[in-house]
């Protein structure tokens, strides 16, 4: 039995979202860890700036992925396969989507470089 395109999106729409809720309550945390140290002038906002970057970041994707689950599997539901023909054709919904997850990985990247500098 093999899995289709569109129901491997369905399935990873529903673990993003769970993801995103641990991710959420981790945002959340440490946000407030780094509001009380930027009050002690023990750390710059440029760290702030970035987890709230990446928050938005993260959020809009899951935002566009599951709206892109939705339409495929609702949009047109009398004709066959549909969720398979809206996966596979290239249109603002994915180019959006595609933007922001490499918005997503260039901001996360150069965060990780910036953490831990080559000597």
């Amino acid at each position: 039995m093999s899995l289709s395109y569109a129901k491997a999106c369905l399935i990873g729409a529903l673990m993003e979202s769970l993801a995103y809720g641990l991710y959420f309550c981790l945002f959340l945390q440490s946000s407030s860890i780094l509001v009380k140290r930027i009050s002690r002038g023990q750390i710059n906002c440029s760290l702030f700036a970035t987890n709230l970057l990446l928050f938005v970041l993260i959020t809009l994707r899951m935002v566009l992925d599951n709206h892109a689950v939705v339409q495929a599997f609702t949009r047109n539901s009398s004709t066959p396969n549909a969720a398979e023909i809206y996966f596979t054709q290239f249109g603002k919904g994915s180019l959006w989507r595609t933007g922001t997850y490499v918005s997503l990985t260039l901001v996360a990247d150069l965060f990780i470089v910036s953490l831990f500098p080559f000597s």
